[in-house]
């Protein structure tokens, strides 16, 4: 039977995003927090609210692409067309504008320290996943 693929831990590593508070985050993106949710007429709404998965949805998936391409990278292993649909640049810049605006980075500077403190966890996953040390 043939092993099965090494998979990465997201449990394990500390993403910027976790450190996101709903002040900030209401803040960054007041609509989905303060706009009606849209509910089916049966449903009651006490509060109604529009999900903020429209607003943060992609800065959690773009986090977890850009950490399991440097897992499979470290790994050697191919990373399926979805995870390569955006290239690293391109979550890099992404996750570098929402760092930003939602204000946990500072800047580009700060936000790459981010995004490569993602990666570095990511690698050691990996490196640990193969008996190595990381470096």
């Amino acid at each position: 039977m043939a092993e099965a693929e090494p998979r990465i831990d997201f449990a394990r590593v500390t993403f910027p995003s976790d450190q996101f508070t709903i002040r900030m985050l209401r803040t960054a993106y007041p609509g989905a927090f303060d706009r009606p949710a849209a509910l089916p007429e049966n449903r009651t709404q006490f509060h109604g609210r529009a999900s903020i998965e429209d607003a943060l949805g992609g800065t959690i998936d773009f986090e977890r692409r850009l950490a399991v391409l440097e897992f499979k990278r470290v790994l050697g292993l191919q990373p399926t067309e979805e995870e390569v649909a955006f290239s690293r640049a391109n979550l890099a810049e992404t996750l570098t504008d929402e760092y930003v605006h939602l204000g946990s980075a500072t800047g580009e500077h700060h936000s790459a320290q981010l995004i490569r403190d993602v990666e570095s966890q990511a690698s050691s996953q990996a490196h640990h996943h193969l008996g190595q040390t990381p470096p």
